[in-house]
């Protein structure tokens, strides 16, 4: 049976957790889930008898909402994680971490969002993050990914035939634009904004090249700031940002506004970036000059 002193209720409530955190890792989900509920049932009990506990047993009870999402996602079931890990947040944002550390509602949600897209489960994926950045619309990488998955959204959507497209790309651009304004320094965000406008809304053409210039101006000071020490990932995420940015430069001018000035300069510069020759986009671009300077 349970204690009926408010102060040993929370206390076993308290150790309760603890124990489904342990069971957990033993990857005993059910003996974790029975903690969990024992736990709630103790700080409910708490409060009902002591409301002076309100705000602790709330906090409590928050994090218990963290714990079963990382139980639902241990047990592969990333929809029921997904719901809890948004309830969360949305119930009590000023709680989300500073950092993801282990069994963290931020690094839940980092996990979840990964778990449903790269499933292929875009549209749940999409979902989720809509509800994150709803409650909480100050993290530049959630609303990152949340543009990124509605471009994928949208270009399936479009390639079906679906006239939402559009919506999806308007949302998707907004979401950049925030993580832009979050991030100003990040010279792939700015780039990818600008791509949404030229690729997808064919609109905002005279913002999205002084954008993608902004975003070689960023990158091109921050590859030579950088000391010999900084890992060649983090190098190398910056020169393709600069390397794409030289590359929608040219579809803006040549596909866009049907233009061959300043093409095969644009193309030359972004050849000298990450991925270099591979770069099949820039490719596609001079094949299609070449096609044009041929046309009478």
């Amino acid at each position: 049976s349970q204690p009926e002193n408010p102060l040993l209720l929370w206390y076993l409530g308290e150790a309760l957790f603890f124990q489904a955190q342990e069971t957990r890792r033993a990857h005993d989900v059910l003996k974790a889930e029975e903690c969990l509920d024992r736990a709630e049932e103790c700080f409910a009990l708490a409060q009902s008898v002591e409301p002076g506990y309100a705000a602790t047993c709330e906090e409590w009870r928050h994090l218990l909402r963290v714990q079963r999402g990382w139980l639902r996602r241990d047990d592969l079931r990333a929809e029921d994680a997904a719901e809890l890990a948004a309830e969360a947040l949305e119930r009590a944002p000023q709680r989300l971490e500073a950092t993801a550390e282990p069994d963290s509602l931020r690094l839940l949600i980092d996990a979840i969002a990964f778990d449903l897209f790269s499933s292929g489960r875009i549209s749940s994926a999409t979902t989720f993050l809509r509800r994150i950045c709803a409650a909480y619309d100050a993290n530049s990488d959630w609303l990152n990914n949340f543009a990124f998955f509605l471009r994928e959204q949208g270009v399936a959507a479009q390639a079906a035939g679906d006239s939402g497209a559009p919506a999806l790309f308007e949302e998707s651009w907004a979401a950049y634009s925030r993580a832009v304004a979050l991030s100003p320094a990040d010279a792939r965000l700015i780039n990818d904004r600008a791509l949404i406008s030229i690729y997808y809304l064919d609109e905002h053409h005279e913002f999205a090249e002084r954008e993608l210039h902004r975003s070689i101006e960023v990158g091109s000071r921050q590859l030579a700031e950088m000391s010999l020490d900084v890992p060649e990932s983090e190098r190398r995420y910056v020169d393709e940002a600069v390397g794409d940015a030289w590359e929608n430069l040219a579809y803006l001018q040549l596909i866009r506004r049907h233009k061959t000035d300043r093409v095969e300069e644009a193309l030359d510069e972004s050849a000298k970036h990450y991925p270099f020759a591979q770069r099949d986009g820039v490719a596609r671009l001079r094949v299609r000059l070449a096609e044009i300077r041929r046309e009478p």
